[in-house]
C-alpha cells in the first residue's frame, strides 16, 4: 500500500513552518534582535514569532516588537494572527507574511484582495521561503557582524 499523500503534505508543511522559524531566529540574532516564538497575544499565539529590539526587556515589559512573523499554512488564519497582533500593537509594528512557494503567495494575496483582512494589504510583506533559505541568512551569516554594527548604530 502507499503512504498516504495528506500525511506527507502536512509533514512538509510542518518542516516548512519549523524551518522558517529557525532562519528567522537566527536571522534575528544576527540583526542583533531579540526573538520570540509562539507569542501570545491576548488570547491568539502567534504561529511565527516576533523581534524586538535588542534585548528581552522590551519583550519582558510589554513593550511592542518591531516585526511579527507567521509563516502561511493556511492563509486566514495567518492573517487573521497578524491582523490580531496590529490591532494589539498598532503604530510601527512591521508585518510579514513567509510563504512557501508561489501558489501559496497568489492564495494569500486572493485573500488579502478581498474580505475583512483588505486593510492588511498594503501592511503585509510576503516572503518566500526560498528568499530565506537562499540568500538572506546565507549572507548574513556571512556579513554578520557589519551588519549588526549598521543596524545598531542608533543604539549607543
Amino acid at each position: 500500500m502507499v503512504g498516504g499523500g495528506a500525511g506527507v503534505e502536512a509533514e512538509s508543511t510542518t518542516q516548512g513552518v519549523n524551518e522558517a522559524v529557525a532562519l528567522l531566529m537566527e536571522a534575528a540574532q544576527l540583526f542583533g534582535y531579540y526573538p520570540v516564538g509562539n507569542v501570545d497575544v491576548g488570547g491568539y499565539r502567534l504561529g511565527g514569532l516576533a523581534w524586538w529590539g535588542g534585548n528581552e526587556d522590551e519583550y519582558r515589559d510589554g513593550l511592542a516588537p518591531l516585526a511579527v512573523f507567521e509563516v502561511v499554512d493556511n492563509p486566514e488564519q495567518a492573517l487573521a494572527r497578524l491582523k490580531h497582533a496590529r490591532d494589539r500593537w498598532r503604530g510601527g509594528v512591521r508585518l510579514y507574511a513567509v510563504v512557501r512557494d508561489e501558489n501559496a503567495r497568489k492564495a494569500l494575496e486572493r485573500v488579502l484582495r478581498g474580505g475583512s483582512f483588505h486593510e492588511l494589504r498594503r501592511r503585509v510583506k510576503v516572503i518566500l521561503l526560498d528568499e530565506l533559505r537562499g540568500g538572506l541568512v546565507q549572507d548574513l551569516r556571512r556579513h554578520g557582524e557589519l551588519v549588526r554594527e549598521f543596524v545598531t548604530l542608533d543604539k549607543d
